[in-house]
């Protein structure tokens, strides 16, 4: 990042819970995009996000698109944000002899 620092402002971001963040119980998307918002609205910005951050970037995004010059997600597990795959749930089933895991697990 040190070269894309030498001519413009970074403003990293930790998750809750990482970094040199406190520990949380828990997560809250809305929580986080909520606090990202008032971040941009200070400056509109350029906002990557990647992974939970990539969720978190998309929702501040769309509270304050005004302050967003542009958006880029890596790796945004929005598949579960909203309920599942789009057109049905046949990817929340596990092959056999695979764990469940995520929101159908049970």
């Amino acid at each position: 990042m040190k070269p894309l620092a030498a001519n413009h402002r970074l403003v990293l971001v930790n998750r809750r819970g990482f970094g040199a963040s406190p520990e949380v119980d828990g997560e809250d998307f809305d929580v986080d995009a909520g606090d990202l918002a008032e971040v941009l609205t200070e400056q509109p910005s350029h906002l990557v996000g990647h992974s939970y951050g990539g969720v978190v970037s998309l929702i501040a995004a769309a509270q304050v698109p005004d302050s967003v010059k542009s958006l880029t997600v890596f790796e945004p597990p929005a598949i579960w944000f909203g309920g599942g795959p789009p057109g049905g749930s046949s990817l929340h089933r596990r092959p056999p002899g695979h764990a469940d895991c995520g929101p159908t697990a049970g």
